[in-house]
C-alpha cells in the first residue's frame, strides 16, 4: 500500500468538501461525511485524479446507497 502523495491528499480534501457540501454534510455528521471519504478513496486508489470526478461518484454513492 502506498500513501498519496500531498497533492493527492489535497485533491481527495477537495472532492470530500465539494461532496460533503453538495450533501448537505455538516462537520458534525462524522458517520455519513466517513461513507463519503471511503468513496473518495476507494475510487483514488483506482486511479482517478480528478477532484469534480471523486467528487460525484462519492455523492452518487451516498445517495444511491443510502
Amino acid at each position: 500500500m502506498s500513501f498519496p502523495s500531498s497533492e493527492q491528499t489535497e485533491t481527495m480534501r477537495v472532492a470530500l468538501d465539494l461532496a460533503c457540501d453538495e450533501l448537505g454534510l455538516r462537520e458534525a455528521d462524522a458517520f455519513n461525511r466517513a461513507r463519503v471519504t471511503s468513496a473518495i478513496r476507494a475510487l483514488a486508489e483506482a486511479g482517478q485524479e480528478d477532484a469534480g470526478q471523486l467528487k460525484t461518484y462519492a455523492v452518487h454513492s451516498v445517495r444511491t446507497l443510502g
